[in-house]
């Protein structure tokens, strides 16, 4: 009952909008992953203080915490799909 339910849904999905649900799906998964990394690097950027922004390695800094940050981020949600 549940496998022609789905079905049903993709094949109107298809025709609805011209693509396939699961392509729909991946779109706002990427699209919110990106959200969540620039919303990371937002928020390193709006707390770091006004001196170590000024300093030399400013943005190696920026970048390798923006980095470890989005990897925890990821293998969070991978372990919560999981």
């Amino acid at each position: 009952m549940s496998v022609s339910v789905s079905k049903t849904f993709a094949t109107a999905f298809y025709e609805a909008g011209g693509f396939r649900a699961n392509q729909y799906c991946d779109l706002i998964r990427f699209i919110a992953v990106m959200f969540v990394v620039l919303a990371v690097m937002w928020s390193i950027h709006h707390f770091l203080s006004s001196e170590a922004k000024e300093q030399d390695g400013f943005m190696v800094r920026l970048g390798t915490r923006t980095v470890r940050l989005a990897i925890g981020l990821m293998l969070f949600i991978i372990f919560l799909t999981i």
